[in-house]
């Protein structure tokens, strides 16, 4: 099982006036040579963790983010301390079945 953690300003995203700076902020603690970047559909991005694959979630409509979700792992340790410095709080969590090689291999 993977958790997934969902983010949101107090106020809500709406409200939220620092997605620029908060994407920057993304970009900068999610660096190529440790993770790879997936944008699938405009509007979209993800990050997977090269390490653990973790992943981090984020959707923007225009230059407003309106949604940020990650699993734990690499993924929460990178999220965690972000969301604490841009006023973000946990709204809500889910666990979804892994797709791994080896979970796959252990059902078997």
């Amino acid at each position: 099982m993977n958790r997934w953690i969902e983010y949101a300003p107090v106020d809500g995203w709406a409200l939220f006036e620092r997605s620029a700076p908060l994407i920057d902020a993304l970009w900068n603690r999610l660096p190529e040579d440790d993770w790879h970047y997936m944008n699938f559909v405009v509007g979209s991005s993800l990050w997977e963790s090269r390490r653990d694959a973790s992943m981090v979630s984020v959707h923007i409509n225009g230059e407003q983010i309106v949604h940020l979700a990650t699993q734990d792992g690499d993924a929460g340790a990178v999220i965690e301390p972000l969301a604490s410095e841009f006023g973000l709080v946990p709204i809500a969590s889910w666990e979804t079945e892994s797709n791994d090689a080896s979970n796959q291999a252990k059902q078997e």
